[in-house]
């Protein structure tokens, strides 16, 4: 969630989406950088929509959006696709804290439980 105005999301086709939970108002300009880069996005309603980008990722996201009020909200994510092996949520919407996403799943053993075994 984005400052509760917006939601990104990675579709099943790869492609990135930022859904407003209302429909901005007219002159809202809203920017996606992709490492950097701005991202082509297409406007339907209150979705605005990416070309696929599963294939260049991860990938840092600098989403900003800029009110006709004047009002800047801008917000950073590390993007990467797949799930999260604790939470099973989308890797973008993970809800664990302070851990790597890596694709290892290490079984339901704590990781600072070593005792008995070597990795």
């Amino acid at each position: 969630m984005i400052k509760d105005i917006a939601e990104l999301n990675l579709t099943a086709d790869g492609k990135l989406t930022l859904s407003f939970l209302v429909k901005p108002a007219e002159g809202t300009k809203v920017t996606i950088l992709h490492d950097g880069a701005p991202l082509e996005l297409t406007q339907a309603e209150n979705v605005y929509e990416s070309a696929a980008i599963a294939d260049k990722l991860p990938a840092d996201i600098h989403v900003a959006i800029k009110e006709t009020a004047g009002k800047k909200t801008v917000e950073k994510f590390k993007l990467e696709s797949g799930k999260c092996v604790k939470c099973k949520n989308a890797k973008l919407a993970c809800i664990c804290d302070n851990h790597e996403h890596d694709n290892h799943d290490h079984g339901d053993h704590d990781h600072g439980d070593h005792k008995g075994h070597d990795h």
